[in-house]
């Protein structure tokens, strides 16, 4: 028992002195000289960092490389990444040699500023640049062979002035697997508190909550990503989504993508109101079953859009506003939509008596002007209005 505490003793005080020994030499100095000349000759341009550290605890029992205060800057000096903090796991023999091996990436609070100016210059132009070929030297002194990566927090803002262009990405949270072999395989499971999208003043989305899991093979040379099993979650509404994106660095890229959706609760269909008209449908009760298909294929880009086809049914539908005394119910729903039009086979409900059911078509539906060629079959009285939809709140 004796010695089996010497021997215990022993191992602590090696520890302690070689995270003693690892502290006089590894200082924030000391690792920015390692590191930053590499980033800097990586990206181009001089970055600037707060403070560099490690650590052992967090990452046993790899080495730990610790970047605090980051900021790439433009050529106006602004941000065009920036993070709180990074955390970079490394094989440790190797850097003290002046080689990084990266293996695990972790970023809290990262966010990335693009911006496309009107004379169709960028803020990000100097990564575009073309680099010199790199030597037989220089490719031997980093490494980069991710397992895992991890953002908490992320954010991107993009504003195109030449387009009218808008987009902003809210509280991305990712946790990534990285399998490498001759495809890069990885898992997927991703966050966004809130995306808005606008257009020339107009916004068609507004903190939209979403939500991706996916495992995916991506091949960098061919540029394919295959989706073989996913889930994107828009809201409260959850599709299956498989499906291939590829030529991704050409003026069009092409998608061959598969969502599909079943609920017995067509509600779902409600969390995708527009913000503007969500406080109309809160607390209303719903059931009746779902089922959503669509498909998207072809070539997406500035002047094409891919094809799509999306079916919509529900059977036997019911919904109450917590304000009305009845319900509407018996709600039918059969709707199939494509680029050039929509086709209602059956929209149909009853509430209180009344009765509503409507066919026909809608032809070139995302044109600026839509032909609209719709039966309608009517049986209500406008007194019970009330009864079922408080329509007092519009101000009707």
């Amino acid at each position: 028992m004796k010695i089996a505490l010497r021997i215990i003793s022993v191992i602590v005080v090696l520890i302690l002195l070689m995270f003693a020994s690892l502290s006089l030499y590894l200082t924030d100095e000391r690792l920015k000289g390692l590191v930053l000349p590499q980033v800097n000759e990586t990206l181009g341009r001089e970055v600037q960092v707060d403070r560099m550290g490690y650590t052992l605890f967090r990452t046993f029992p790899r080495f730990g490389l610790v970047m605090k205060g980051f900021m790439l800057p433009d050529d106006e000096g602004d941000a065009v990444v920036s993070f709180d903090e990074m955390l970079l796991t490394v094989n440790l023999m190797p850097l003290l040699s002046g080689e990084v091996q990266v293996n695990r990436l972790e970023l809290v609070r990262p966010t990335i500023n693009y911006t496309v100016y009107a004379d169709g210059r960028s803020n990000i132009d100097f990564l575009l640049d073309d680099q010199p070929e790199d030597t037989e030297a220089s490719e031997s002194e980093m490494v980069i062979d991710l397992e895992r990566i991890r953002v908490t927090g992320g954010v991107v803002r993009y504003r195109d002035h030449e387009s009218g262009m808008q987009a902003d990405l809210d509280g991305l949270d990712l946790s990534m697997a990285v399998r490498l072999g001759e495809t890069i395989q990885t898992t997927v499971d991703a966050r966004l508190a809130a995306l808005t999208f606008r257009m020339d003043g107009v916004t068609y989305l507004n903190r939209l909550a979403l939500r991706l899991r996916q495992e995916s093979e991506l091949d960098l040379s061919g540029e394919t990503l295959n989706i073989t099993q996913g889930v994107l979650g828009i809201r409260g509404l959850d599709l299956d989504l498989t499906g291939t994106l590829a030529g991704w660095s050409q003026d069009r890229m092409q998608l061959d993508l598969a969502l599909t959706s079943a609920s017995d609760n067509f509600g779902a269909l409600l969390e995708l109101v527009p913000d503007a008209f969500r406080e109309h449908i809160q607390g209303v009760q719903t059931r009746g079953s779902l089922t959503l298909n669509a498909t998207i294929s072809g070539e997406v880009g500035e002047d094409v859009m891919p094809d799509f086809r999306a079916v919509i049914q529900v059977q036997d539908g019911f919904l109450k506003h917590p304000q009305a005394e009845k319900p509407v119910e018996q709600v039918f729903i059969d709707i199939t939509a494509t680029n050039e039009r929509v086709d209602i086979a059956r929209f149909s409900a009853r509430a209180d008596g009344n009765g509503l059911s409507l066919s026909g078509r809608v032809d070139d539906p995302l044109g600026d002007d839509p032909v609209f060629n719709l039966k309608a079959d009517a049986d209500i009285d406008l007194a019970t209005i009330e009864s079922f939809f408080p329509v007092s709140e519009l101000g009707v």
